[in-house]
């Protein structure tokens, strides 16, 4: 396989290498990163001839060229080589929603990890400890936040569509809180694979 050379690396690195740490703080530039991923989910969801699901979609499969549009890699690959069980309650392409906004909360936070939170602990926790512009950054904010929940919800039917995520994203589509009772849990997975999920109590 060939990919295109980018400069920055995997979002992985560019969120959490010590180099970067003063970057990675600009909310503008994780918010267009955010947006860019989403339109790539899009397009392959919907504007191809028929749906590709990415399948593992997570920080270390995200490339960011010279100007930080994100390139996302092996897309179909685990479909291709690995044939998982067809799951009656989840589709393919409902998994990559799922997984969408687990990384957007990984954007959102700069964390790997975000353990046991409520929406109003993440908001309360973002604001303390990042430095938000104005207020439209903190609107902004929160629009990822919840947008990331509802990716995560533990019932398929209740996740947004591809379109409405991306329409949330850019701030065209405003968008509710999530169940009062949804909160996050840490389970330990191997090295590399992301490390928050919701639950529902």
């Amino acid at each position: 396989l060939l990919y295109e050379y980018v400069t920055n690396g995997s979002l992985d690195q560019w969120l959490f290498s010590s180099e970067e740490d003063e970057n990675r703080r600009i909310w503008e530039q994780r918010l267009n990163i955010a947006v860019g991923i989403a339109r790539a989910i899009a397009y392959l969801h919907t504007e191809c001839q028929q749906c590709i699901t990415h399948g593992n979609l997570k920080l270390e499969n995200v490339c960011l060229d010279e100007n930080l549009v994100p390139k996302l890699t092996d897309f179909g690959l685990r479909t291709l080589l690995f044939k998982e069980a067809a799951s009656s309650s989840e589709t393919a392409s409902e998994k990559d929603i799922y997984m969408l906004g687990q990384l957007l909360l990984q954007i959102v936070t700069c964390k790997r990890v975000v353990n046991g939170k409520n929406l109003q602990q993440v908001l309360d926790e973002l604001s303390q400890e990042q430095n938000f512009g104005d207020i439209d950054d903190l609107k902004a904010v929160e629009r990822v936040v919840k947008i990331a929940m509802w990716c995560m919800q533990i019932q398929p039917y209740l996740r947004p569509s591809i379109g409405e995520v991306v329409k949330v994203l850019e701030g065209t589509l405003s968008v509710d809180g999530p169940p009062s009772g949804f909160v996050f849990k840490h389970d330990n997975m191997d090295h590399g694979e992301t490390a928050v999920e919701g639950e529902e109590f």
